[in-house]
This record gives C-alpha cells, sequence and structure tokens, in this order.
C-alpha cells in the first residue's frame, strides 16, 4: 500500500483528477452567468454552494494528493539519508582501509630499521671484534716478547718491589714503600711499562668507548682480557694504579673488575703470612670472607636495613664471622681459644696483624679510597672459652667492594 500511493503517477493521477475536476466545475456553474456584464448582481448563494463543492470533494482529493506528495518527500528523504549513510560507511571503511596500509607500512618500516639496525650493528661489531683481537694480538706479544728477552719479565719486576717488605712496617706506610719502589722500576724501565700499560690502557678504552656495545657484551670482552692479565702483571697493575702513571687505567680497573684474580697471597705482605701458616687455610678463609664481605657490606648503606647485624659460621673453620651495622662498620670473627683448633697457626697478635692487613687489602687498596680517609682499628678479647678478632672501619667514602656486574 505505502508503495502505492508513493508512485508518481498516483499522485499525478489525483492531481489531474482534481485539476480537471475544479475546472469542470467551474464551468458547470459558472454556466449561463453573465459574468461579464458589471451592472449585474453576483449569486452569493451559488457561489458559497460552489466554493462548498470545490472545497468539500476537490478539495479533499487536492489534500490527499499533497499528503501522498508529503509522503513520497519522506521517503526520497529517508532513501536520500540511506544513500548517504552508505556512502559515509564507504568513506569510513575507505578511511578504514588506508590507516591499516599506514599501519602495515609503519610496521613495514620499523622493521626494515630494525634489519637495518641490526645489521649496521653486526658490521659495527665486526668491526669492532677486528680491531680488539689485533689489539689484543699486539698486546700478548709485547708480553711474550718482553719474557722472551728477560725471562719472567714481570716476576722479576715483582722480586725488586718484595726488597722495599719488613713484617715491622706498619701495613699502611708499607703500602706507600711499594708504590714508591715501583716507582722506581718504572723509572728504571720506563720505555717497556709504558709501552705495556698503554696497550692495555688502549683495549680497555675501546671496549668502553664501543656504544653501540651493551654493557653485558662490554664485561665479556673485557673477561677476555682480564684472562690473558697473568698473576704478577696483575699486582703491577694494582701498584700502578696507585700512581700518578695509572689514573686513567683506575677507572676501568673498576668499571671491569680487571683486578679480580689479583692473587693476594703473591704480594709480599701476604706471602709473609703464608708462610708462617705452611699451608692454604689462610687462603681458603679469606675466599670464604670474600664471599661474606661482598655479600654484606653494601648493606651498611642500604636504609631499608632493619637489622643491625649479620652473623655466620664458617664451618670448614669453625670460627663465626659477624657484621655489625653500627655508627662504624664492625666485624667480628669469633674462634676458639687456642687458633689451632680452628687451623690457624698463627699467634693471636699475627692473626690480628693478618686482618687488619686483609681489611686494608679489601677496603682500600683495591677501591682506591684515599686511605688518609678511612681508619681501620684492629681488637682482640677473650670470651670465656673464645677469641674475639674486631675490625672497626670508619670512612669518609661509601665502600664499594670490587664486584662483576650482574
Amino acid at each position: 500500500m505505502l508503495k502505492l500511493i508513493s508512485k508518481d503517477s498516483v499522485i499525478f493521477s489525483l492531481i489531474l483528477v482534481g485539476s480537471v475536476g475544479t475546472f469542470c466545475g467551474v464551468i458547470f456553474f459558472v454556466w449561463n452567468e453573465p459574468l461579464f456584464i458589471m451592472s449585474s448582481k453576483i449569486n452569493a448563494e451559488k457561489i458559497a454552494q460552489f466554493g462548498d463543492f470545490i472545497g468539500g470533494f476537490f478539495g479533499s482529493i487536492w489534500a490527499l494528493a499533497g499528503v501522498f506528495l508529503f509522503y513520497k518527500a519522506l521517503t526520497e528523504q529517508r532513501r536520500d539519508f540511506a544513500n548517504n549513510r552508505e556512502a559515509l560507511d564507504l568513506q569510513v571503511t575507505a578511511l578504514n582501509q588506508q590507516i591499516e596500509e599506514f599501519r602495515l607500512s609503519r610496521d613495514e618500516q620499523v622493521l626494515n630499521r630494525k634489519v637495518y639496525e641490526e645489521q649496521s650493528r653486526t658490521l659495527k661489531l665486526q668491526q669492532f671484534e677486528s680491531n680488539f683481537y689485533s689489539l689484543l694480538n699486539v698486546y700478548i706479544n709485547i708480553k711474550n716478547q718482553f719474557n722472551i728477552n728477560n725471562g719472567e719479565f714481570f716476576k722479576s719486576l715483582l722480586g725488586k718491589i718484595k726488597e722495599s717488605y719488613s713484617p715491622e712496617n706498619n701495613y699502611r706506610n708499607q703500602h706507600s714503600l711499594f708504590v714508591d719502589k715501583y716507582l722506581e722500576i718504572h723509572d728504571f724501565d720506563r720505555e717497556k711499562l709504558s709501552n705495556y700499560f698503554r696497550s692495555l690502557y688502549r683495549i680497555i678504552k675501546i671496549i668502553d668507548t664501543s656504544n653501540f656495545l651493551k654493557n653485558e657484551q662490554k664485561q665479556f670482552y673485557a673477561k677476555i682480557i682480564r684472562a690473558q692479565i697473568s698473576d704478577y702483571e696483575l699486582i703491577l697493575i694494582s701498584f700502578n694504579a696507585h700512581s700518578y702513571w695509572g689514573d686513567k687505567l683506575k677507572k676501568y680497573i673498576l668499571s671491569y673488575n680487571l683486578l679480580k684474580h689479583i692473587p693476594i697471597f703473591c704480594k709480599p705482605e701476604f706471602s709473609y703470612f703464608s708462610l708462617l701458616q705452611t699451608n692454604n687455610k689462610l687462603l681458603l678463609f679469606t675466599e670464604e670472607l670474600d664471599k661474606f664481605l661482598v655479600k654484606h657490606v653494601s648493606k651498611y648503606y642500604s636504609f631499608e636495613l632493619d637489622y643491625d647485624k649479620i652473623e655466620e659460621k664458617f664451618i670448614n673453620f669453625g670460627v663465626i664471622v659477624g657484621i655489625y651495622y653500627d655508627d662504624s662498620l664492625r666485624f667480628s670473627i669469633y674462634c676458639e681459644y687456642d687458633l689451632k683448633d680452628n687451623g690457624i697457626f698463627l699467634s693471636d697478635e699475627q692473626f690480628a696483624s693478618f686482618l687488619e692487613q686483609y681489611f686494608f687489602e679489601k677496603t682500600v687498596v683495591q677501591t682506591y679510597i684515599d686511605k688518609e680517609r678511612v681508619e681501620i682499628e684492629a681488637s682482640q678479647k677473650i670470651n670465656n672459652n673464645t677469641k674475639e678478632f674486631s675490625i672497626v672501619i670508619n670512612s669518609e667514602e661509601e665502600i664499594r667492594l670490587n664486584q662483576d656486574e650482574r
């Protein structure tokens, strides 16, 4: 029915019927009427009848045609709205397709960029490794040349430095004497040692300044260098870093923990105690103590610390080692009344001196803190059937023990 009334033919038929009917009605009502005689009277009754007839019958047809036209206009408008909506939907679909294309294009560009960066990184890494291993080869050749011409070159230099050692010297003064002796030897063999340290410095620097390397990669290459350094070289590098000749190398020693494997019992001040001990018990004890210090010293500077001490038992030695977080950093080693029961063949005074020397080595010598800014005090006392050896450290700087980055 709605489709019928919206057809143009139906609406046109109604308009035509209304128009023809109105025209015929006019002819019928004015027939034989003197319309053009000015003196004649208008038949008001007939005009009224004519108006009622036209308005009642043909007016209804015109009104119906108007309703049909209005409905058709609404239908057309609705169709236009539908068409516009379809066009808008098509535009939205096209826009979404463009957005998807842009996204895919962007993803492709990102992927291409990653591929380019990876290729660039690979190329840089290849160039770096070529330079790195070339420098490493030069470094190794320099060492080998020294040993060919002078036997065990670095061992002989360390032997000369040992001549300045005396167990009667204070450990602080003794360390200064070692550095002074090293400088004397350095001046004598400056050409060889300068060549050696420049080569070592250059190869470490090329690692540190390669910004495309991740920190883990830098540590990896540094460990390759570390594996090439002999025990005697480590000790000489340590002395060099405590002189003005080693200022530049010092930061790399700390950054990459180059002296991690320094054999402290090859150093004159510790070899003295090793001879008194006659076995490797002190070496094993210091290895356990190293782990204890690395694990707990940094907690002293933590604001979240909610306890004031940590004590652990070293089962292999039968001693208890404690760290106490007071105003100062305090360490205590609780031993049997007779140290021999713990496998320690030093006298009480010698063991206290050894501990003082050890903590000075770990907290000052190996961290390169100004020794004038650190105070180390050793003490001992007897508690029932045990002996307590204590080390108290007061430092104006934070003590950061050397360790590999994880």
